[in-house]
């Protein structure tokens, strides 16, 4: 945690640095949003987020993040052959040859699970079946009407969360765009999507990679900065926020 903590550290004087730090792009803004939401999923090999904004506002309009049912606990994480422990060991044999080390997450492939204790893997029951997808919930959460959506999502949405965001009716959201931050397309996507030619797809990994490679990557630009430029914040608040505040406190302290 400790060098975690130091990792944080700005190396410029605080005020510098709260004057010089860069404002995102919308997209970039919502798309770290929507990344942000994720880290509340259960889901412990895919964590999904979802952000739904009212463009002409820029309002959030409906959240979600992948996850059980509301007020359903100690249901699956994990695929079914996923290792629950930290790792586990699997001899080696004549057929698979040499021993593997396999760790929390990962899959035991089927013919390897017999050599496994039963409860150090997930067993059939699997996260499939009970979790709600994170653009599903957001779509289902949305709290108000927009002619003008736009959904930020960490990849393409399945086939029916995408159907029920296209029929939402109460109250009515009509997406013009969608943003996606890498690509994972699943086959019935493009065919569904090319049927909404209004509805524009962008995918921001592409330029993200460009910027990175031409080394004019920023917080502007790249969400992971952005979030990143924010951690740094929020860790000077919390070792330097008397310092940072003492000017605004005393103006506060005049102005009543």
């Amino acid at each position: 945690m400790g060098n975690d903590i130091e990792k944080l550290k700005i190396d410029k004087k605080p005020t510098v640095f709260v004057a010089e730090m860069e404002k995102p792009s919308w997209d970039v803004f919502f798309m770290g949003l929507a990344y942000y939401y994720c880290t509340r999923s259960p889901d412990q090999q895919t964590k999904a987020g979802c952000m739904i904004v009212d463009w002409d506002t820029k309002i959030p309009i409906g959240t979600g993040y992948n996850g059980h049912p509301r007020g359903m606990h100690g249901l699956p994480t994990m695929r079914e052959g996923s290792v629950l422990d930290e790792s586990v060991h699997i001899p080696g044999d004549e057929k698979f040859g040499l021993g593997r080390l396999f760790y929390k997450g990962e899959v035991v492939p089927k013919e390897l699970r017999s050599q496994v204790p039963l409860d150090s893997i997930q067993g059939p029951e699997d996260k499939y079946s009970v979790m709600v997808h994170a653009d599903l919930n957001a779509i289902v959460n949305c709290i108000q009407p927009s002619a003008n959506a736009v959904g930020y999502l960490p990849f393409e949405p399945c086939e029916n969360c995408l159907l029920a965001w296209l029929s939402k009716v109460s109250p009515k959201v009509e997406f013009r765009r969608i943003v996606i931050l890498t690509s994972r397309p699943f086959p019935n996507f493009k065919r569904l999507i090319d049927k909404r030619r209004d509805i524009e797809i962008e995918i921001m990994v592409d330029t993200i990679h460009k910027n990175r490679e031409l080394g004019i990557a920023t917080p502007a630009n790249d969400p992971a900065l952005a979030l990143f430029q924010a951690s740094q914040y929020c860790n000077l608040m919390i070792e330097q926020s008397l310092e940072l505040s003492k000017d605004s406190a005393k103006t506060y302290g005049r102005s009543h």
